[in-house]
């Protein structure tokens, strides 16, 4: 007799395997997401900073610092995603 340790978890197998994966992936960026508007939107000092920025700089300030952050925040998140689900595919071997 073998012995087995049960999985708590039962709908991590098989065919549900890619629904947890894509909530899990998702539930991680709506977090980050969420704290970063929470921290734009209710922090007065930074919320008026930013306002404070976009007003005096413009179009300057836009291109300077709005356009690169939102390039390097998607290429961030792009390997976040790939990071995350490949961590969550199972494959213990670490191969492709």
């Amino acid at each position: 007799m073998a012995l087995t340790v049960p999985n708590p978890i039962p709908a991590l197998n098989g065919k549900y395997r890619t629904a947890w994966r894509v909530i899990f992936v998702v539930f991680s960026l709506a977090l980050t997401s969420g704290i970063t508007a929470v921290v734009f939107f209710f922090i007065p000092a930074v919320n008026d900073s930013v306002k404070l920025a976009l007003r005096e700089g413009g179009i300057i300030f836009v291109a300077a610092v709005i356009v690169p952050s939102g390039i390097l925040s998607a290429i961030t998140t792009v390997w976040g995603i790939r990071i995350i689900w490949q961590a969550t595919g199972g494959d213990s071997g670490g191969g492709k």
